[in-house]
């Protein structure tokens, strides 16, 4: 009993620990015993912890969400049904997201995973120009044109105005509902959401909605908010049609199908009819 009991002051003395250190990062170190004491019970310092750890956990998560896709390219040998637009846009939008938040200063929980989403983005990529054969040269020279831009534009000395970055992470929102929407009506229309994946869906709707509180309290800008709460939004929208409407088409139910069987009977010519016109056809033909 006594060496449980060690063991135990032993996990919460170093989980104590472990948050003491992890508070010293997020809020500034007391002076006094008394201020010790009072920075331990004070909120906002405990929000900047909670939301710093929050955005490393967005961060870890980045770190795995495309290697599913990676894993199946190198194993089909194929980039068969995958756009190379969606790939490209995509990429675009992380190499500025990645570079304004740079050059803003912004710690790396709020941007980390744009640079762990491009860096996968860009490998796919590569296997996407590889496999449909245009790697050479195009496929360097767009490859190329991602790394070399987001460097020069998150460089401190950059040409790039940062109000530029700024503006350009404006186009979010557009680029968040052009990928969206469709996908959102074809659901609707088809009354299915065919092999959408759920998990995915909340894994985006988790993400998006973590983003929209660690850019609440760290970076507090309204153009890079709207779009994660966009985001949001309609990945919530999505993961309520997967719920909804599932995976299957609607089929149509035995009373409809009978009465749509009832109404092509009706539409048809009965025999008597078939043959009173045959007969008139014939009188017809021996008058001429």
């Amino acid at each position: 009993m006594s060496r449980w009991a060690f063991l135990g002051f032993l996990f919460v003395f170093g989980c104590a620990s472990l948050v003491g250190r992890a508070q010293a990062i997020a809020c500034p170190p007391p002076a006094t015993l008394l201020q010790r004491g009072w920075s331990a019970a004070y909120w906002p310092c405990w929000k900047a912890l909670i939301t710093q750890l929050l955005g490393y956990a967005v961060v870890a998560g980045a770190t795995t969400v495309k290697l599913p896709q990676i894993i199946t390219l190198l194993r089909s040998h194929s980039a068969a049904g995958l756009s190379h637009t969606t790939y490209l846009v995509e990429t675009f939008g992380y190499a500025y997201n990645l570079a304004f938040h740079i050059r803003a200063g912004y710690p790396v929980s709020t941007y980390g995973d744009f640079l762990m989403l491009g860096v996968q983005n860009l490998f796919i990529l590569a296997l996407l120009f590889t496999y449909t054969g245009s790697m050479a040269p195009r496929g360097w020279l767009v490859l190329s044109a991602f790394v070399a831009g987001t460097l020069v534009c998150a460089h401190a000395d950059s040409p790039v105005p940062l109000v530029w970055l700024e503006r350009l992470c404006g186009l979010n929102v557009a680029i968040v509902i052009a990928s969206r929407l469709p996908q959102i009506y074809a659901n609707w229309q088809r009354q299915s959401t065919g092999n959408l994946s759920l998990p995915t869906c909340v894994g985006l709707f988790g993400g998006a909605t973590a983003r929209v509180l660690t850019t609440l309290q760290s970076v507090k800008n309204n153009t890079i908010l709207a779009g994660y709460a966009v985001s949001a939004l309609l990945n919530l929208v999505l993961v309520l049609q997967i719920t909804l409407l599932g995976s299957q088409p609607k089929t149509a139910t035995i009373g409809s199908r009978s009465a749509a069987a009832s109404a092509t009977a009706d539409q048809r010519p009965s025999t008597g009819a078939l043959a009173s016109t045959r007969e008139a056809r014939s009188e017809s033909k021996k008058r001429q």
